[in-house]
């Protein structure tokens, strides 16, 4: 447990931030509802028609940057089961009004996008509505992986806006997502350290989702919190009182994602 907080607590603090250009050209609408063109959307999978929103999924796992690591077969699992958590609460009713509540949410990056209606300044407020709705309808796959950092920094390549670009560019999804973790092992036992280590995957995934905070503004770590202090502070017994949803969604995880537990991913 001493491990996940200091991997938590550093997150906050260390995340490291790449920039990428958003130059495709616009041909989509924003109609609302369900973002039905990212990678991950199956309209016949009944867990898509179950739980709609969250559909960000794990492509592979491995090292970075010529980094000699491991990820054994428990490890991809637990990451597995966080992914399957996160989409679980963000699929609770509940959490769109405490993301209300807690709003406004200010953001830290300058983006605009050609034919769409939104847009973001450094310093000035999302629309709370576009923003919970780019945030549950994120669609894209991740590669997770291991790389030397200093202490226990996290980092994510910060792609395109959702905020921004969902249901104006058809090819907002074309990104190679990335998220990387310290070269350590970690298989996420017991529920505070689920959710601890989820919400940090979670950090990480809104600057997938092109959140950043690094000119003066930070709502990538207040949105995180949101769904940390809600699912963990604001109401401990949230975790067994959706325990089916959670049980439902991971078993179908880890029969999806089986072909990445058959061995120990190595370099």
């Amino acid at each position: 447990m001493k491990k996940i907080n200091l991997i938590f607590l550093s997150l906050l603090f260390g995340c490291v931030l790449f920039t990428v250009s958003c130059a495709d050209q616009d041909t989509g609408t924003n109609g609302g509802g369900i973002a039905d063109y990212g990678p991950g959307y199956d309209p016949n999978d009944p867990i898509d028609a179950k739980y709609p929103y969250w559909r960000v999924t794990i492509k592979d796992f491995g090292c970075s940057n010529g980094t000699k690591c491991t990820w054994t077969v428990a490890e991809k699992k637990a990451a597995i089961k966080m992914m399957a958590r996160l989409r679980a609460m963000l699929n609770i009713p509940e959490f769109q009004d405490v993301f209300r509540k807690n709003a406004p949410y200010i953001a830290d990056e300058v983006e605009s996008y050609e034919g769409s209606p939104y847009s973001t300044t450094t310093g000035e407020a999302y629309d709370t509505e576009r923003l919970l709705w780019s945030i549950l309808n994120a669609d894209f796959e991740v590669t997770y992986r291991k790389q030397k950092m200093n202490g226990g920094d996290a980092s994510a390549n910060v792609g395109k806006s959702l905020y921004v670009q969902l249901g104006y560019n058809p090819n907002v999804y074309n990104f190679d997502y990335i998220c990387n973790f310290p070269n350590t092992t970690y298989t996420g036992k017991g529920n505070s350290g689920y959710v601890s280590h989820t919400s940090l995957v979670f950090h990480e995934h809104l600057h997938n989702m092109g959140m950043t905070h690094a000119h003066g503004q930070d709502p990538v770590t207040d949105i995180q919190m949101v769904l940390f202090d809600w699912w963990y502070n604001g109401n401990p017994k949230l975790e067994t009182s959706h325990q089916a949803q959670i049980d439902e969604i991971t078993n179908h995880y880890l029969e999806k994602y089986a072909h990445l537990l058959k061995s120990d991913t190595s370099n």
